[in-house]
């Protein structure tokens, strides 16, 4: 597991304040505490921790971990992508 992963991990595991085992493969609805405040809190912390640009409608079409972190990735890397 890569550092950006652990990071990541961590921040969602954070924001939320949950006991869940974060994965790459955790559905981010399925978390405790997921909610639309927490959910833009994490958005926010993301965008400051990763220096990235998320659009909200993008972020909102994400379903696990995973995605998340490749749109992270993917903004990082000067790619621009949207969600399906």
């Amino acid at each position: 597991m890569s550092d950006f992963d652990l990071q990541l991990q961590e921040l969602v595991t954070d924001i939320l304040n949950t006991d869940t085992e974060v994965q790459e493969d955790t559905r981010l609805d399925t978390l405790e505490n997921w909610d639309s405040f927490n959910s833009l809190r994490l958005l926010v912390q993301i965008e400051q921790n990763f220096q990235v640009r998320i659009k909200l409608e993008d972020f909102h079409k994400l379903l696990t971990v995973g995605e998340l972190g490749n749109i992270i990735l993917s903004q990082q890397s000067g790619k621009t992508i949207g969600v399906e």
